[in-house]
């Protein structure tokens, strides 16, 4: 049976991949020209970001607050395991 820890671990390789993949769509709008897009997934990006550390350093608090700014897009690139655990 996996401990808590590592479904964390998990969940937070998970949310660095989907980070990485959100990076890679703003790129694809920078090829495309649309400033406004990548502006957009730059602030994503920082913001999903800015809650992958939070969790690290044990801060559901800040990492809950972070989340719940989130356009639910966004917000839903966080795994749902990850999601439930810093809003307990």
């Amino acid at each position: 049976m996996k401990t808590r820890y590592e479904h964390e671990k998990r969940d937070l390789e998970r949310f660095a991949e989907k980070i990485a993949a959100w990076a890679r769509d703003g790129k694809r709008w920078a090829a495309r020209g649309d400033r406004e897009m990548v502006k957009t997934h730059e602030r994503d990006v920082r913001d999903l970001q800015a809650i992958h550390a939070a969790v690290r350093r044990g801060d559901y608090r800040k990492a809950a607050e972070l989340a719940y700014r989130l356009d639910t897009i966004v917000r839903d690139q966080i795994p749902v395991r990850l999601y439930n655990t810093i809003n307990q």
